[in-house]
C-alpha cells in the first residue's frame, strides 16, 4: 500500500491530523490554563475558559486535560491494537486502573456526586474489560475444558453491569441537571445575571491592581494558602493591598537579587577553573 502515492499522502495526512487533534488540543488547553492558573476567578478569563475548570477544585483546575488523555489513550489502543485482543484488553485494563487510582486519589470535582459518578463508571469500565478479557480466554480453550460452563455466566454479568451503568448514569445526570436548574433559578431570582453567587467558583470583575496583586501573591504561596489569600483579598482595603504589594515586590526583588548573586558567583568560579585548565562538573 505504501507504493501507492495517493494512499501514502492520505496516510501521512491522517497521522498528522490525528496528532494535531489528539495531542495539540490537550496541550493547548493545558497551556492556557497553566498561564491563567492564578486568574481562575477573574471574569474575563472565566468567560473564555471557565467551562474547562469551574466544576473542578482549584488544586485540580487542569483535570479536564487528564480526562482527554484517558480518552485518547483508550482510543489509540482500540485503533492500533485491534488485531491483538489480548494485548488490547491487558493494556486497556492497566490504563483504566491508572486513571481510576488517580481519580480516587484526587477526587477533583467540587461536588461529591460527580466524584462518585466518575469513580463508579471507571470501576464499571474496569470490570467490563476484565470480564471481556476472561471470556476471550475461555473461548480460546478447547470445548471439553470445564471452565467453558462459565462463558454464558460472564455474558450475563457483562450485560447486568452495562444495564446498571445506564441506570446509574441516568439517575446522576438527572440529579446533576436538577442542581444546575436550582442554581440558575437562584441567579435569576437574585438578579445576579449569568455569573454570580450560587456558582462553585465565583467569577468577579477585578480591577487591574487587584488582579495583579492576586497573581503576584499566589505565585509565592503554597497551594493550601492560595484560596484563603484570594478570599481575604476580595475584602481587603486599599491600604492593606498596598502593604501586601510592597511585601511581595520586596520579596521578588530579594529572590531576583539572590539569583543574580548566585549566577555571578558561578561565573567567577567557572572562570577560575578555566584558567587552571579544569572544568567544573
Amino acid at each position: 500500500e505504501w507504493s501507492n502515492e495517493q494512499w501514502r499522502l492520505l496516510a501521512v495526512s491522517g497521522v498528522l491530523a490525528g496528532m494535531l487533534y489528539g495531542i495539540g488540543i490537550p496541550l493547548s488547553i493545558m497551556c492556557f490554563l497553566y498561564v491563567g492558573r492564578f486568574r481562575l476567578n477573574v471574569m474575563a478569563f472565566g468567560r473564555k475558559f471557565g467551562y474547562l475548570y469551574r466544576r473542578y477544585e482549584r488544586e485540580w483546575y487542569f483535570w479536564e486535560v487528564t480526562v482527554l488523555l484517558r480518552k485518547l489513550s483508550l482510543a489509540c489502543i482500540r485503533l492500533f491494537l485491534s488485531a491483538h485482543v489480548l494485548a488490547q484488553s491487558t493494556i486497556g485494563i492497566l490504563i483504566v486502573t491508572l486513571f481510576l487510582s488517580a481519580q480516587v486519589f484526587a477526587r477533583p470535582y467540587e461536588e461529591v456526586h460527580l466524584d462518585m459518578m466518575e469513580t463508579v463508571l471507571l470501576s464499571a469500565n474496569y470490570v467490563t474489560l476484565f470480564l471481556g478479557f476472561t471470556k476471550h480466554v475461555l473461548n480460546d480453550q478447547p470445548w471439553y475444558i470445564k471452565d467453558q460452563v462459565y462463558a454464558s455466566s460472564l455474558e450475563v454479568t457483562i450485560l447486568v453491569v452495562l444495564i446498571a451503568c445506564i441506570v446509574f448514569i441516568v439517575f446522576f445526570n438527572l440529579y446533576d441537571v436538577s442542581r444546575q436548574l436550582i442554581r440558575l433559578y437562584r441567579r435569576r431570582s437574585l438578579g445576579e445575571g449569568k455569573y454570580g453567587a450560587g456558582q462553585l467558583l465565583h467569577l468577579r470583575h477585578l480591577d487591574p491592581f487587584t488582579e495583579e496583586l492576586q497573581v503576584l501573591g499566589q505565585g509565592y504561596m503554597i497551594s493550601s494558602r492560595r484560596e484563603p489569600f484570594v478570599s481575604w483579598l476580595m475584602q481587603a482595603s486599599n491600604e492593606e493591598k498596598l502593604l501586601f504589594e510592597s511585601v511581595f515586590k520586596s520579596f521578588r526583588f530579594f529572590l531576583d537579587d539572590d539569583q543574580q548573586r548566585r549566577d555571578g558567583a558561578h561565573d567567577k568560579t567557572a572562570k577560575r577553573f578555566g584558567k587552571l585548565g579544569l572544568r567544573r562538573k
